[in-house]
């Protein structure tokens, strides 16, 4: 498979159906891409079709990683285009990505390297990144002096980005006919009334951060009771919150508690971690930022209020930023599409990125 310019190599990963959970047609034409052009290919099995690809080029003691997803969000929707754009899943979210680091490790493999450029393309990052970034970071053990992740950034540089964690707040009451309930506790109503404290009292407690924005409180999930003459016997909240370098995990789990307090319930919740992500900060200073802001000055350096991959790597002490053309609030839609001409704005910004780092 002869090297295709990135454009059209974007076209060509589009065009596969690689909704997470079916991201082997997609593993098998990277894999064969890269080495058809050269490039040796390390597969880290997640099941029988399913592959994270780790590929390198260059020698010596600096190493700067890029790494994207090949999953997508459903449905698959086929590839088209118009106005000097490409549509279809996965064209900001993120094909185009994929298509810029495989021709960059392609190219960079004919020149010198004073360093190792490693492309880490992975699977399951829409949910969550456990049989993807994570699984790669963990038992391949991965050292690098930098990871660039790439997602739809509209070409500006994410140096942070927020803390996740998800919580369930569980109450047990017991299970009866309305009109017995005495002095049992309601465990719907006082659920209620601690999701109310808790909505309350956020925006008091938490500030907003110069990067990524206010911190956010929400209870997504509200389930208790099974028909409306009989108390419930469990009531469960689900709480999304996002903090920023500002808060620890710890501080918002003693927020938590200081509702449960402050309440006045009859019924005390338990309180079950579900998921976290931690935050996402690097210094200004760090040579990755500096070498994008050499490459291109008048580069936004902001903070992303969501989550990426970033953090597996920067975790393991591997200091991670996040850039690429497209724009966030067009993935996920049916509307999804990257321009063709920011495609290549990309491609050219991190290449020079990549040569500039590693000499």
């Amino acid at each position: 498979m002869r090297e295709m310019d990135t454009v059209e190599l974007t076209k060509k990963l589009v065009e596969i159906n690689s909704v997470t959970g079916s991201e082997g047609e997609v593993c098998e034409f990277v894999k064969n891409y890269l080495e058809e052009n050269g490039i040796k290919v390390e597969k880290n099995q997640v099941d029988d079709k399913r592959y994270n690809i780790i590929a390198r080029t260059g020698s010596g003691e600096k190493k700067l990683i890029l790494c994207s997803h090949f999953d997508t969000v459903p449905p698959h929707i086929p590839l088209s285009g118009k106005d000097g754009k490409l549509y279809g899943r996965g064209t900001c979210d993120a094909k185009c990505h994929i298509a810029s680091s495989l021709n960059i490790l392609i190219e960079l493999s004919k020149t010198k390297l004073n360093g190792e450029l490693i492309f880490v393309g992975v699977t399951a990052e829409e949910v969550g990144g456990d049989d993807g970034a994570k699984k790669v970071v963990e038992e391949l053990g991965l050292k690098a002096d930098a990871a660039i992740i790439l997602e739809p950034m509209d070409l500006r540089l994410a140096i942070a980005q927020v803390g996740v964690i998800w919580a369930d707040l569980e109450m047990t009451g017991k299970e009866m006919h309305v009109t017995q309930m005495n002095d049992e506790a309601n465990v719907v109503g006082e659920m209620a009334k601690l999701v109310a404290k808790l909505h309350e009292e956020f925006p008091k407690k938490f500030n907003q951060d110069s990067l990524v924005g206010k911190p956010q409180f929400q209870v997504t999930v509200f389930k208790g009771g099974e028909t409306t003459n009989v108390l419930a016997g469990k009531c469960i909240a689900k709480l999304d919150c996002r903090h920023t370098p500002n808060e620890t995990k710890e501080q918002i789990y003693e927020f938590i508690d200081e509702c449960i307090n402050l309440s006045n319930l009859k019924v005390k919740p338990e309180v079950k971690e579900t998921a976290y992500r931690p935050v996402l900060e690097t210094n200004k200073e760090n040579d990755i930022v500096k070498t994008f802001t050499k490459i291109k000055p008048d580069i936004e350096l902001f903070g992303y209020e969501a989550v990426t991959d970033a953090n597996y790597f920067s975790d393991v002490g591997i200091p991670s930023v996040i850039f690429g053309c497209g724009k966030m609030d067009v993935a996920h839609t049916r509307d999804e599409h990257v321009v063709i001409d920011d495609i290549k704005k990309e491609e050219e910004i991190l290449k020079k990125v990549c040569e500039d780092f590693l000499n």
